[in-house]
């Protein structure tokens, strides 16, 4: 995953991923969905709730990978 800060929110946020788990693609996915037109603190402070209505459901694999990256950006 790559993006630039724009005005402290990411801004050409794209994601290549190759030979990955599949849940690799559904995690960029969701992400890149949760980053669209945020700040990095608002990307920091998104609920567990907000992401599992976004995926659909529950699986704590992806739900652990999502909050992993979204700590990640936030802290960029």
């Amino acid at each position: 995953m790559s993006f630039d800060i724009v005005d402290g929110r990411p801004a050409n946020v794209h994601y290549e991923c190759e030979y990955c788990d599949v849940t690799m693609y559904v995690t960029a996915e969701l992400v890149c969905g949760l980053m669209d037109g945020r700040t990095l603190y608002e990307i920091g402070e998104i609920a567990q709730s907000e992401v599992v209505t976004a995926l659909g459901g529950h699986s704590r694999k992806i739900l652990r990978q999502v909050r992993t990256a979204l700590e990640l950006v936030s802290d960029s």
